[in-house]
Order: C-alpha cells, then structure tokens, then sequence
C-alpha cells in the first residue's frame, strides 16, 4: 500500500473541491516500488555534429509505479491526483499508509503522463471494470 496526499485542482471527483488537499491510500504493485536511479543529460551538439557538450548532468531517483487492479471511482480519484500535479509536488509514501506513514518523501511526476489500462470488462458502460494506471515519481531533489 502506498499513500498519496495532494492539492485538488483539475479533474475534479463529485465533491471535492479545487484548492483542496486530499490524501488517500493506493495498492500498488511492488515491482515498480524499488527505487531506479537515472543519469539525466543534457547535451548541446554543433550545427556539424562533431563538437558535443554536456550543458548539465545529474543524476536522479524515480519510482516506477502500477497500481493494482481498481474500480471506475477509484480511477476517478487517481486521475484527480494525476491531473492535479501536473504542475505541482505532492507527498508519496511508497511503503505506509495514510494512517501509517513510513516514509513519506515530497515528489513530482515525473513521466509525461500516464497510462491507464483496463485489466478487466464486467459490464457496460465501464462502470464494473478493472483498471490500472502507470506513472512515474521523482523524489525532489
């Protein structure tokens, strides 16, 4: 189980309130829970592609995550997250819960998006179906 606190303001669940920080408990899967670490680059090359130069190196943490299968409201509610920190932190603790914190860390996202895939079709109009969602998390530095 991992939690995740944050401030609403895009894709809003029914009642929930934009400017508003909500913190709930999400499974996920812990093949994407060990932390990675990554050498992030950036390169300048001249017009004759000959000369390079790396303008700035560092290296950086990121967790790799899945969730675990979910229903549509929970769907709902990851995507208020994920929306809603497109542009700002968030606090995620890979190991604890809302009510147990191990380890919680300030993060951003750090993928350009997420994936969501329906694991399984029950019905019609979506509403039984099983999803999961990938996403990417950056510690800050």
């Amino acid at each position: 189980m991992s939690s995740i606190t944050y401030t609403a303001v895009r894709s809003l669940v029914a009642g929930h309130s934009a400017g508003t920080v909500y913190s709930f408990d999400q499974a996920m899967l812990d093949t994407g829970l060990t932390p990675v670490r990554e050498i992030v680059r950036t390169v300048a090359e001249a017009l004759d592609g000959v000369h390079r130069e790396i303008l700035r190196q560092y290296g950086r943490t990121r967790f790799d995550c899945k969730t675990a299968p979910m229903d549509a409201a929970g769907l709902a509610q990851m995507r208020e997250f994920l929306d809603s920190c497109e542009e700002y932190a968030f606090t995620f603790d890979p190991y604890g819960t809302v009510a147990t914190p191990a380890a919680p860390i300030l993060a951003t996202l750090g993928s350009e998006g997420y994936t969501v895939a329906t694991t399984l079709r029950l019905s019609g109009g979506g509403q039984a179906d099983l999803y999961q969602l990938e996403f990417q998390v950056i510690p800050a530095q």
